[in-house]
């Protein structure tokens, strides 16, 4: 392996590590963030904020601070300075150094400084225009001349003035060290004019000025602080009401959602009940149809077909004037009699009784009564307590199913002791039609059977009630039926073409 291929795979090792770093950094955030309420999340958030605002706003007011008590005490200075100077010497050398006595009384301004208890002088420096130092104090500091400082006193006249650490000379066993001092560079002026003569560097102890500082940035975090923290009690409190706010709705949200669900789940159940009863209900109703159109063609038509034959016939004998039986004519008119009263009883089946007017207990006994008269069979009754108002759809339902039942028992199990049983309890209507088995039931009748019951069970599910059927398969063939009758009926969809 070469060198470049070897630093071109380690390079592609530590991009892979960090990149898997990153990653479980940002996994690690978006997990304590998942776990950590919305108002502690904001309090985090907020301390940071007002730390790092208390930072920033402490460390520029220090600036500010340092730089406005620093100017302020070097223009003070400054001008003491250059009013001494100036009344003093009215005529420095413009070359060479100056006189002792001038020495003297800059020395004794020196020793006045630097006996002074808050800002005490520790150096100075006296220099003309021209950069030749014309004073300097006794001092061990070690700093040299600053140009900018200079030309600013110089040329434009302003004062300057810097918070700076200069180093000490070393004296005997003291090593050298720095000292934090307040050098102020300022202009001095003649006496009566603003002609710029001379510059002069002051150096103060920052001692006093630092301890000026630091008092006031103590007081302007601690103010600073104290209202971070009020605002940020304020704010929690708005956070924690709206979080503890979208918590609830998140919770009403997740049940509704639950319920919606369930809700949806339930709608789907009925509607394929509603396919199955809408397929159940056609086919019951063509096969129906069927056994009527069979009855009426059997039966009605037949007979009508006699009828027109004889009747033809006799018509024919009467054209060509030959004599008629009078007893044919009774027995054709016997014949239509019959015919009406089937085609009576077939309607009979088909349209619906009158039972506005009757009660649920008048509407079960009529159905019962109509049996016992077509057939001539006793039905045994056991009608319990019955609710006077129920709804039109409540007794027609209970009248076809007893007409049902019972027309099935007379027909495929000729049992005399057919029994009928009707009670009402908890808004609920139970009817029960039960009789012996008597033989097994034949194909054809069995197909019919099953039809029967599948019209029952289609009226008494459309309802909202239960259909019970056990026929056949036990000594007693029972037919129950449980249909609601104080509910409020919700309708079946309309079927889809």
């Amino acid at each position: 392996m070469t060198p470049e291929t070897a630093h071109r795979t380690r390079a592609h090792a530590r991009t892979g590590v960090l990149k898997d770093a990153g990653r479980r950094i940002r996994l690690a955030a978006a997990r304590l963030d998942r776990l950590l309420p919305l108002s502690l999340r904001f309090l985090i958030l907020a301390v940071v904020v007002v730390a790092l605002a208390m930072l920033v706003l402490g460390s520029w007011i220090g600036h500010y601070l340092q730089a406005s008590i620093s100017q302020g005490i070097a223009v003070s200075w400054a001008s003491t300075v250059d009013s001494l100077v100036s009344n003093r010497f009215t005529a420095l050398p413009d070359e060479g150094p100056i006189s002792p006595a001038d020495r003297a009384t800059l020395d004794m301004m020196f020793e006045v400084g630097s006996e002074a208890d808050s800002t005490r002088l520790l150096h100075i420096r006296v220099w003309r225009r021209d950069n030749w130092l014309l004073y300097e104090s006794e001092g061990s500091l070690v700093d040299p001349i600053s140009p900018e400082d200079f030309r600013a006193a110089a040329e434009r006249g302003e004062v300057t003035s810097r918070v700076m650490p200069i180093p000490l000379e070393a004296v005997g066993p003291i090593e050298s060290h720095t000292l934090r001092v307040l050098r102020i560079y300022t202009p001095l002026h003649r006496s009566g004019s603003d002609e710029v003569f001379g510059v002069a560097a002051l150096y103060y102890s920052a001692q006093s000025l630092l301890d000026i500082q630091f008092r006031a940035l103590v007081n302007v975090w601690i103010v600073a602080g104290l209202i971070g923290l009020g605002v940020i009690g304020v704010l929690y409190l708005v956070v924690d009401r709206a979080s503890r706010t979208v918590a609830r709705q998140r919770a009403r949200l997740a049940r509704n959602l639950v319920a919606s669900r369930r809700l949806s789940r339930e709608v789907h159940a009925l509607h394929a009940a509603s396919e199955r009863l809408r397929l159940d209900a056609t086919s019951a109703n063509e096969s129906l149809l069927a056994q009527v159109g069979s009855d009426i063609h059997d039966g009605p038509i037949q007979l009508l077909t006699l009828i027109i034959l004889r009747l033809s016939k006799a018509a024919a004998k009467v054209t060509r004037g030959l004599p008629h039986d009078v007893s044919e004519l009774h027995t054709t008119i016997q014949l239509a009699t019959e015919t009406m009263e089937e085609l009576r009883n077939i309607s009979t089946g088909l349209v619906l009784p009158e039972l506005t007017p009757l009660s649920l207990g008048d509407a079960i006994g009529l159905a019962i009564s109509r049996h016992e008269e077509a057939t001539g069979a006793r039905v045994g009754r056991l009608i319990g307590p019955l609710p006077d108002e129920v709804s039109m759809a409540v007794k027609i339902c209970a009248y076809r199913i007893i007409q049902e039942a019972l027309n099935n028992a007379f027909r495929h199990a000729a049992a005399p002791d057919t029994a009928v049983a009707a009670s009402s309890a908890n808004g609920r209507l139970v009817v029960r039609i039960e009789n012996p088995t008597r033989h097994k039931v034949a194909p054809g009748d069995e197909g019919a059977r099953r039809l029967g019951l599948r019209g029952m069970r289609f009226r008494v599910e459309s309802l909202g009630g239960v259909l019970r059927a056990d026929v056949g398969a036990s000594p007693v063939s029972r037919v129950e039926a449980e249909i609601p009758y104080r509910t409020e009926q919700v309708p079946l969809p309309p079927a889809r073409s």
